[in-house]
């Protein structure tokens, strides 16, 4: 037997409601969609960037909440992008050749990542 990881989400019930609604319209569950949308994830680098931009391209519910976390998706988007430019700058790779990092390569560039926050932390 496969085992698997459970995720869990917390959001208002409304939220839920209104997105089941919309789902079950389509034919799709909720879990067929996270997982569909962690496989997209999971492939990093360009893949990433499509959701993160298709994130922040969603209107904002009234909230002050919804706002909020539309405005930090759009922010975050805008983060995404200009690292990745300044990243192509720096290096002089030219975006139109470029190919995705295999999981080896990107869990390398994250422990690397980790490596140097660490640093920065113990030299605070």
């Amino acid at each position: 037997m496969v085992r698997a990881a459970q995720l869990n989400v917390r959001m208002s019930p409304q939220l839920k409601a209104a997105g089941d609604s919309v789902l079950e319209l389509y034919g799709i569950s909720p879990t067929e969609l996270i997982r569909a949308l962690w496989q997209k994830v999971s492939l990093g680098g360009e893949a990433l960037e499509q959701v993160i931009l298709a994130l922040a391209a969603v209107p904002s519910a009234g909230s002050t909440r919804a706002q909020s976390d539309g405005r930090n998706l759009g922010s975050l988007a805008n983060t995404v992008l200009q690292r990745q430019m300044d990243f192509e700058r720096e290096v002089g790779l030219d975006p139109s050749t470029y190919t995705p990092l295999d999981n080896d390569q990107l869990e390398e560039l994250v422990y690397l990542d980790w490596l140097e926050e660490r640093q920065d932390l113990h030299d605070l």
